[in-house]
């Protein structure tokens, strides 16, 4: 026995239940409309809009700087994809420095950086690090 055009009840079932997975996954993948601080708030760093997240450059300066470009930071709620701090006289990273930042990619590169304070990362649990003399 058969019922009439009960076949194509489950068909367009799955076909709608797709198209909703397949949207919801764009979404998730669709790049965000991303803004940096004006660059009066981080300069010396220098900020560069990308695809997933802003581009930092915090490049021959001292910890007071950068402390107050990462406060500024912290007040925007943006991602930063990528935080690049270079030739910097920073002998010691902050506590909290990070806390609060939504920071994917961190490079220490060629600073003065002896001392990590333990609560200057901790916060940091996607981030990929890369320090660097």
């Amino acid at each position: 026995m058969s019922t009439s055009g009960g076949g194509t009840g489950g068909c367009v079932f799955a076909v709608v239940l797709w198209w909703i997975c397949l949207m919801w996954g764009w979404a998730q993948v669709t790049p965000q409309n991303h803004q940096c601080p004006s660059r009066n708030d981080l300069a010396p760093c220098m900020c560069t809009v990308k695809t997933y997240g802003l581009d930092i450059l915090c490049e021959s300066t001292d910890h007071q700087h950068i402390n107050r470009a990462m406060s500024k930071l912290k007040t925007s709620n943006e991602v930063i994809f990528y935080l690049k701090l270079r030739h910097n006289n920073l002998p010691k990273l902050q506590d909290f420095l990070f806390l609060g930042l939504d920071i994917r990619h961190l490079t220490i590169h060629n600073s003065s950086l002896t001392v990590v304070e333990e609560s200057s990362i901790n916060s940091l649990g996607r981030c990929t690090r890369n320090v660097a003399r």
